[in-house]
């Protein structure tokens, strides 16, 4: 067997005696499963539950911090413990950790790539970790040093071109590719998903040898022409040279079976659905392939074509049904709220599940129906609610089509996006957190280029819930001051409790069985926001060490650590995010006779160096500053026609033909929103002084 795969030999000089020394001790301490924390989901299964029950529902108020530990960058990775070491990453090294202590052991500094911010796994001591420009690397445990590394992106293009999402996501190949989500092991295969479908990737999922990194298999979310499922798409090469089914979370993995499940992204163009008739497979969708070759075991869609960007963003959570008989089973929530149960051996249905009609837009050549669970109850809203709904917009509901034609609807796009949900199986119950929040989410004259904000003036409040497996129904329901869907999900342990992070930075455990509040942990820290959310805390983790058992908690650039008696008091808390939403950008001073335009060509959020639109309702700037008696230009770039009157009626430019442009001054100090009697949704600000 080749160990030193791409191994830079000045940097490692380990023995092939040393890794068969490190694969034994891993082997022994993986039987003390219990104790650890070996991938971000506890487990091969994803389900984040900790058997340990030394800290519980009547001790919970002895719970204090141990140590905090600042990291060098912020990080939104979950911390993984095993072999007696906490192994983490940030935004730019993987590092580990004394479990007592926080002391750094180890530090490793990929170089010309950064540590996939969906954090590590470790088995039979060996540390196994994604980085940004799609290379894999194995570290041996104990040390830190490289093992190999291997390449499973796909191949650049002349038509390639950088990527910057932001949200946390480093610079990427629009063809290449980059990993966001922790390796998955199955009986020596590691596993991998490619993002950056938005931005032109063609999303897949890379199996190699967890011993010497050697590529095994690639399956790729959208078929090659003439491959099955390819006849759900046009019949030409668009669909694969445009991307799409990015697979952005951790894979689950049943060894028995010689399966590993993931959750596939969003068909692009993303809300262009004009452009690609047919159900789009395998976007959308949970796939069940053979860890050995990667071949496509079963698959279950979602979502049929999807125009809504309701990728699978949640990961899939492995579990044992409480049936008679008791079935291998799988869990995964729909992005509107809906929690899906199929059996892991077939992908068949464990809960009924029906196809039900949806609204239609041949425009948008929209799927006639969507699957839906029977009897089971949606986590968050269906519809806006119409006294949430800011001046000027419609109440949408999910799976309602959207064309350009039509731009005053705001909808709860994703009721649940990235937080993961937890299973426990004492009650059955799964554990999920989400938002209640409102979407301008709008589709424009460009196919291939779509806008998304929300409202001005619209509010967020965050949800969590126990969900019955056995039925799909809700036994109980909080409400947060904070979104909770891009946050840090929930933490379940056999002591009873649940624990999460809400947007101020506190550490929350409540009562699973009724979610009743038993304690609270001011940290001072907050989270990095996630895109277009507040909550920005990290997955936590649980573990035993000699004996006592453990909390950990990433959030911003701080990972927290608690137990019983820790003395490590709460910190006086940071500024809460806010809740209601008003004007994102700059405010813009204009001088005397400077200009507010009507109607701008915009970038798309996705390809803002190749995608552009006409956006009729935008004001270049949305937000601006002038002196009192001040003259500002109005001028209309549009085809409509715009009459901009101040919201408390003082002002006005009066109508504003196509091309027609008219000077005023307002006298009066104050803040002014402003928007157009045509089309009240469009929206701005002016700050007079």
């Amino acid at each position: 067997m080749q160990f030193l795969v791409g191994l830079n030999r000045t940097a490692c000089a380990m023995t092939l005696a040393t890794v068969f020394a490190v694969v034994r001790a891993g082997a022994s301490a993986d039987a003390a499963a219990s104790a650890d924390w070996s991938t971000v989901g506890g487990d091969s299964s994803n389900a984040r539950y900790s058997s340990l029950a030394t800290i519980n529902t009547r001790n919970i108020r002895r719970l204090g911090g141990m140590w905090r530990k600042e990291l060098p960058a912020q990080t939104r990775t979950p911390a993984v413990v095993a072999n007696g070491m906490i192994i983490i990453s940030d935004a730019s090294s993987i590092y580990a950790l004394d479990p007592r202590t926080g002391n750094t052991l180890w530090t490793y500094r990929p170089e010309g790539a950064a540590p996939a911010r969906g954090g590590v796994t470790v088995a039979s001591g060996v540390v196994y970790c994604g980085l940004s420009d799609t290379r894999l690397l194995a570290l041996e445990q104990r040390t830190g040093h490289l093992i190999w590394t291997s390449y499973v992106g796909n191949p650049s293009t002349s038509d390639s071109r950088k990527v910057n999402f932001g949200f946390g996501i480093p610079e990427f190949d629009s063809k290449v590719g980059t990993i966001t989500n922790a390796p998955t092991y199955i009986n020596g295969v590691i596993t991998t998903g490619i993002s950056g479908g938005d931005g032109g990737t063609r999303g897949k999922i890379a199996g190699v040898s967890a011993t010497d990194g050697r590529h095994l298999w690639d399956f790729y979310v959208i078929p090659s022409l003439g491959e099955q499922g390819s006849e759900t798409w046009p019949n030409s090469e668009d669909a694969l040279s445009r991307g799409g089914g990015a697979v952005w979370t951790v894979g689950a993995a049943d060894p028995d079976l010689g399966l590993v499940y993931y959750g596939t992204g969003n068909p692009v163009p993303v809300i262009g659905g004009e452009t690609r008739a047919g159900n789009n497979l395998y976007t959308d969708s949970v796939v069940a392939l053979d860890a050995r070759t990667g071949k496509l075991k079963w698959h279950f869609q979602l979502t049929h074509h999807d125009i809504w960007e309701m990728d699978v963003a949640t990961p899939v959570v492995l579990f044992t049904s409480k049936t008679t008989p008791k079935r291998k089973a799988l869990a995964v929530m729909r992005a509107d709220g809906m929690v899906f149960v199929l059996d892991r051996r077939t992908g068949g249905p464990l809960n009924p599940i029906e196809e039900r009609p949806v609204r239609q837009d041949v425009r948008q050549r929209t799927a006639a129906t969507q699957p839906f669970p029977v009897g089971a109850d949606r986590l968050g809203p269906e519809c806006a609610d119409l006294a949430k709904t800011p001046p000027g917009f419609v109440a949408g509901c999910h799976f309602q089509p959207l064309y350009f034609d039509r731009q005053d609807i705001v909808l709860p796009l994703t009721n649940v996006r990235q937080a993961p949900m937890a299973y426990d199986p004492r009650s059955g119950y799964f554990y999920a957190m989400g938002v209640d929040f409102l979407y301008w989410y709008r589709r424009v004259s460009n196919p291939y280029a779509a806008a998304v904000e929300h409202p001005p003036g619209s509010s967020e409040e965050g949800v969590y819930a126990a969900i019955d497996s056995r039925s799909g129904k809700i036994v109980w329901e909080r409400r947060s001051p904070w979104g909770l869907e891009m946050g840090s999900g929930a933490l379940i342990t056999a002591g009873g409790l649940l624990f999460h992070v809400e947007g101020d930075g506190n550490l929350v455990a409540s009562d699973s069985a009724n979610g009743r509040i038993l304690w609270e942990f001011q940290t001072g820290d907050l989270g990095v926001p996630g895109s277009l959310s507040n909550a920005g805390a990290v997955p936590l983790s649980a573990y035993e060490f000699r004996g006592e058992e453990y909390i950990l908690m990433p959030i911003g650039s701080a990972l927290w650590n608690f137990k019983l008696d820790g003395r490590v008091p709460p910190r006086p808390a940071a500024r809460p995010p806010i809740r209601t939403f008003g004007f994102n950008g700059i405010i813009v001073r204009l001088s005397e006779g400077d200009e507010i335009g009507i109607s701008a060509v915009v970038a798309d959020i996705f390809h803002p160096d190749k995608e552009h639109f006409v956006d009729e309702f935008a004001y270049v700037p949305q937000r601006a500053r002038v002196k009192k008696g001040q003259h500002i230009r109005w001028t209309n770039y549009g085809v409509e026609v715009h009459t901009i009157v101040s919201s408390d009626g003082t002002w006005t430019t009066g109508q504003l033909l196509p091309g027609q442009a008219t000077v005023i001054s307002i006298d009066k100090p104050g803040v002014y929103t402003y928007f157009a009697k045509e089309y009240p949704f469009a929206r701005g600000e002016l700050f007079v002084q």
